[in-house]
């Protein structure tokens, strides 16, 4: 954000102008706790996001409580990724077939105000014919995950869960959408 000052004659009066907004394509060209809605930098926390995409990896390839496959007879989990804010704000994805390594980009999850630092709850689970929503690891269930103005502007939320890595990202609502 600018202020832009005029100065008047040789005189100490100045007269104070509107600021001038920032203009952008993307996160990257705003302030650290600014993101880019409608082509203008704004204030990150008070806007609309929703989750673009998500994305695992390092799920094992069998079942570490079990010692056994995720799917008989030998198949590789089916993985799907839950999230929950204290607010009430709830998402779960689609569950990827037969994969370590899963992104989810096509899920209708709502749109969530963040208006402050919040927390997400993450837990990953294999979606199986056996035991529906069984925990991938049992440090899977219940992590939780700061976001705050810097994700926000990054659009980036990364933690693991043992040796999983979960990846989040977050995109402001455009206005004209």
């Amino acid at each position: 954000m600018r202020v832009i000052l005029f100065a008047v004659g040789l005189g100490a009066a100045m007269v104070l102008g509107c600021e001038e907004p920032t203009h952008c394509a993307d996160n990257t060209e705003c302030g650290v706790e600014e993101v880019c809605v409608d082509t203008e930098c704004v204030t990150a926390f008070g806007q609309a996001f929703y989750l673009s995409s998500a994305s695992a990896s390092g799920i094992p390839f069998s079942n570490p409580d079990l010692n056994e496959p995720w799917d008989m007879p030998g198949g590789l989990p089916d993985p799907y990724l839950v999230l929950d804010e204290a607010g009430g704000w709830h998402c779960t994805t689609y569950h990827e077939m037969d994969t370590q390594d899963p992104v989810w980009t096509d899920f209708d999850c709502p749109e969530i105000v963040i208006n402050g630092p919040i927390s997400l709850t993450l837990s990953l689970y294999d979606d199986d014919t056996r035991d529906d929503a069984q925990l991938i690891a049992a440090s899977a269930e219940g992590e939780v995950v700061q976001v705050d103005s810097d994700a926000l502007h990054s659009g980036e939320v990364t933690t693991s869960l043992g040796d999983i890595e979960i990846t989040l990202h977050l995109t402001p609502v455009q206005q004209s959408e």
